[in-house]
């Protein structure tokens, strides 16, 4: 049996705005590794706000740009305020009796914050800055847009939830959007977006939705509101991605927490074993999927052929769902990019997925920094509210969201066997426990209670 190479890709990929294999079974076109965190906030920021400014963030980027001049480009200063585009709100912004070194210097602070992630480049390109935490300064990079993530956290998010992110992002109050108040205008907002995969909520999407409507309910500041929205929902993101083989949606994947160790330490690297063991049968598990939407894609065309493939067909040595993508992945089709090489690519820079380059051939899994275990504690500790009993706590994350730590020992272990990851040792889940309860304590939101236990979250005393 064969099949077309091109008929594959397309199959796989999509065409003419048609949803491929792998967007149908992600619920997002995360088809590149360049995606940042950057442009997810910035897609939730446009679904929340119904667009962009017409300006497109090109405002900041023009202000960012001191002090380059190219064959192609002028963005000193005294070109910048003739420009016919962004002139007159840059000069409004800079009025021309400012001490022209003050000027530079202010650019240039601008320009080294506002371009730390790469997301913002030149006028015209309408990129995102991680800056953008504001309507009027945000951008619009219409490839990363056709992602859909931001998308698909503001639709889980319940209607206060989605009250609190329209409010961020047109609230001037934050440090950095008073900083930049010059900046802000109030421009025409314009949809850029071609229609996304369709979105099918399961039991899993609400869960994580409930959670991050959570997060954005405590006393944080914006800044700080938003950081811990795009790294949970990044994370949450992913654990939809591994648990779209299982039947409730759920993964059972065990994430590992702390700092670097020198190896030496069994322990540790019995919960590096089993959570990468984990994070592989969740992508297995995604791979199924699309094996289903791409096998039925194929028989709806007519795309399988009996005999011998000629030059441009791809040899199918088993006829099922899995032997095509089998087919498909061993062919390595140029233009076809697999989604355990996107949420690895997306994980690293969002500083979840470890380790954090294929230098030393290590495969991947899922890792929580101190950062994001304070975020998931808040998603599941009501403010206001009294502690939580730690493993009480981590026991309502396992069973929301299929991630585990090894709090519950046993439950875990169980957990993990069910997607078939054996020997999940108790001291090794048990280490690793502590590793993210030290974190939480560091982050001020958990503390050891006389009896060896410990809470988190809720009002601390």
């Amino acid at each position: 049996m064969w099949v077309l190479e091109q008929r594959v890709k397309g199959a796989l990929m999509g065409e003419n705005d048609a949803d491929g294999a792998i967007s149908l079974a992600l619920g997002a076109r995360l088809h590149t590794g360049t995606y940042k965190g950057v442009h997810a906030m910035n897609d939730l920021a446009q679904t929340a706000l119904g667009g962009t400014p017409a300006h497109r963030g090109d405002v900041l980027a023009a202000a960012a740009r001191e002090p380059i001049k190219t064959e192609n480009e002028d963005a000193r200063d005294a070109a910048t305020r003739l420009d016919r585009r962004w002139g007159a709100r840059y000069a409004a912004a800079f009025p021309a009796e400012l001490d022209p070194a003050d000027v530079v210097r202010v650019r240039a602070a601008l320009r080294a914050v506002a371009t730390k992630d790469g997301g913002l480049y030149r006028p015209g390109d309408a990129m995102n800055s991680p800056l953008a935490a504001h309507i009027g300064l945000l951008g619009a990079d219409s490839v990363n847009l056709g992602v859909g993530l931001g998308r698909y956290l503001f639709h889980v998010l319940d209607q206060e939830g989605q009250e609190a992110v329209r409010t961020a992002y047109t609230d001037p109050s934050d440090p950095v959007s008073r900083a930049l108040r010059p900046l802000l205008f109030d421009d025409p907002r314009t949809e850029l977006r071609r229609p996304l995969p369709p979105l099918e909520l399961r039991g899993f999407d609400k869960a994580l939705g409930r959670g991050l409507s959570t997060l954005l309910r405590h006393r944080l500041s914006k800044l700080t509101r938003l950081r811990y929205l795009l790294l949970a929902g990044a994370l949450g993101f992913t654990l939809r991605a591994l648990g779209q083989g299982r039947p409730d949606g759920r993964p059972a994947v065990l994430a590992t927490a702390g700092g670097d160790d020198d190896g030496r330490d069994r322990r540790r690297s019995d919960a590096r074993r089993v959570a990468t063991a984990s994070y592989a049968r969740g992508l297995d598990g995604l791979d199924g999927v699309i094996a289903a939407h791409l096998w039925a894609e194929l028989q709806r065309s007519g795309g399988l052929r009996d005999g011998s493939a000629p030059a441009n067909g791809l040899t199918v040595t088993e006829a099922s769902p899995r032997g095509v993508l089998d087919a498909a992945r061993a062919a390595d089709i140029d233009g076809v990019y697999w989604p355990a090489t996107a949420l690895k690519a997306f994980g690293r820079r969002c500083g979840f997925i470890e380790p954090r380059s294929d230098r030393a051939g290590w495969p991947a899994r899922l890792h929580l920094t101190d950062e994001l275990v304070e975020a998931l504690i808040l998603m599941f500790s009501r403010p206001g509210q009294p502690p939580r009993r730690w493993r009480d706590l981590w026991m309502e994350v396992g069973e929301a969201l299929g991630l585990h730590i090894g709090a519950n020992p046993s439950v875990d272990a169980a957990r993990l066997r069910e997607v078939g990851v054996e020997d999940a040792h108790r001291a090794a889940l048990e280490d690793n426990n502590e590793q993210a309860l030290r974190a939480a304590i560091t982050q001020g939101v958990a503390r050891r209670l006389p009896d060896s236990g410990a809470e988190a979250g809720g009002e601390l005393q």
